[in-house]
């Protein structure tokens, strides 16, 4: 079987060429997770070796601290502090994800890999059946036989583990572990980086995921399961959005549960996830009533609306979806 590859190469790279002796600004979404770090951090890479003057920056909310090894050795920027005179956005599909400075921007590059694909950028390279971002960018440097240093290498490594669920989810292709197999021949070893990654925990998570699973609440004849972060749940246990990454997993891994959600409410933003392993579910067009989007098993969206006047909308389209889609034979 041939590997799929992604046609647009010689495209991405005449446009990264237009970059040249550019002072380049490289921005990912908020709540940033593995996906979009290591797509910053590749990019800023091809960048630099193509004589741009790129500049990481640093996203809104922070970095969590199991992706903080990622940008070791790097010089992280806030949005104001270059004088940048192009924007390169990873890993968002809508143009208000890498945070309030940039919800004007007009991105001269975008790569992504979301539902709808996105097109708000100058240059867009979006590919929603790719797995990751970083898997698009892998998938890059590795048609070009491009020089690749071990910290990109690792950083794209560690977001196709991380926006894969360890290659378990349905987005997951031949070519997929294949590009994996190419970014472990540069020299990394995936224990380490597994380590890293999920075993490295502040004990302050914990107590954030305690009050999460003591939260949950069932609908839709238990097909349904949601819990519920409040401003107060992060002030008490010292914790932050970034925290509770990986927490609405939970809940989707209960037997007869067919979408799992979280609601999150902080500093005034609400921010909900849903999850499912159904694709059929088809959680991106849920999301999308809300201004949302991300993936068939894999969406949400933020508002800054209270959950009062969204929240019996929200119940409704999913308990209709559960209606409307049979559930996997077992």
């Amino acid at each position: 079987m041939e590997d799929e590859h992604f046609e647009d190469v010689e495209a991405f790279f005449n446009a990264c060429q237009q970059l040249r002796g550019k002072r380049v600004g490289i921005v990912g979404h908020t709540q940033i997770d593995g996906d979009a770090a290591g797509s910053q951090i590749a990019l800023f890479e091809i960048l630099k070796n193509m004589a741009s003057m790129p500049f990481l920056i640093e996203p809104e909310t922070g970095i969590p601290d199991n992706l903080k090894f990622l940008y070791e050795g790097y010089e992280l920027h806030r949005p104001s502090d270059p004088s940048v005179e192009e924007w390169c956005v990873v890993d968002c599909g809508t143009p208000n994800r890498p945070g309030k400075f940039f919800e004007a921007l007009h991105p001269f590059l975008l790569i992504d890999h979301h539902l709808p694909p996105a097109t708000f950028a100058l240059h867009n390279f979006v590919h929603p059946r790719a797995a990751a971002t970083c898997e698009i960018l892998a998938d890059y440097l590795y048609q070009k036989n491009f020089p690749i240093p071990r910290s990109a290498a690792r950083a794209l490594y560690v977001g196709l583990i991380m926006d894969t669920g360890n290659y378990t989810y349905d987005s997951v292709r031949a070519s997929t572990l294949r590009l994996g197999a190419y970014l472990l021949d540069q020299g990394l070893r995936p224990q380490p980086l597994a380590t890293l990654v999920y075993n490295q925990e502040p004990r302050r998570k914990f107590s954030l995921l305690e009050r999460f699973l003591k939260s949950w609440k069932f609908y839709a004849d238990e097909q349904l399961c949601f819990g519920f972060l409040q401003d107060q749940d992060y002030r008490n246990t010292g914790c932050t959005l970034e925290d509770a990454q990986g927490f609405v997993d939970y809940p989707r891994s209960v037997c007869g549960v067919r979408i799992s959600g979280l609601l999150q409410e902080y500093e005034g933003i609400c921010k909900i996830s849903l999850r499912s392993h159904e694709p059929a579910l088809r959680l991106d067009q849920i999301a999308q009533r809300f201004q949302g989007g991300g993936h068939t098993c894999a969406a949400g969206f933020l508002t800054t609306a209270a959950p009062s006047s969204f929240w019996d909308e929200l119940m409704n389209a999913l308990q209709e979806r559960l209606k409307a889609v049979e559930g996997p034979s077992l």
